[in-house]
């Protein structure tokens, strides 16, 4: 970190600086389409609100992907009340846990309760999911530059 213009970012990190680029990020992600899927008629884009408002059902298809949005907030809150390590810990696992939305390459998805007509197909995963991800992985380096910066003011010169 010698770089100057570097050291003044890496300076005025704070735990609200962070979260506040995060969640911009995060908000921005829900209004991007998120996931492409073939639904037998063509193509069907799925905005990150609709991946989130659908999220709940998801564990019932073997989807776990949505429980990285409860990490990634409490991963937040854990920010704030000054638990470094523990947030940045959940926001690791929470980048982790979101790789389970590439197994739906690997299902097909009921478009209705009764399971009958075409399944939905995934296709690929759209600029929703990677700001979705990107969100995330804020938090996580964030957080680790906080540490890093504060244990090389702690170490005597």
């Amino acid at each position: 970190m010698d770089n100057p213009a570097t050291n003044k970012v890496i300076n005025r990190l704070s735990p609200a600086s962070i979260a506040t680029v995060s969640f911009v990020l995060y908000l921005v992600a829900c209004f991007l389409p998120s996931l492409v899927f073939d639904d037998g008629h063509g193509l069907v884009n799925w905005p990150g609100y609709e991946c989130l408002a659908m999220g709940i059902l998801a564990p019932l298809v073997g989807q776990f992907a949505e429980f990285s949005n409860y990490l990634y907030y409490l991963s937040l809150i854990l920010l704030f009340l000054g638990k470094r390590r523990p947030a940045f810990w959940l926001s690791i696992f929470a980048l982790i846990n979101s790789f389970n939305t590439f197994l739906l390459y690997f299902q097909n998805l009921p478009q209705n309760e009764g399971g009958v007509g075409p399944s939905l197909k995934f296709l690929y995963p759209h600029i929703g999911f990677y700001v979705w991800f990107a969100s995330m992985a804020t938090v996580a380096i964030g957080i680790a530059l906080m540490i890093r910066r504060d244990a090389e003011k702690s170490v005597p010169k």
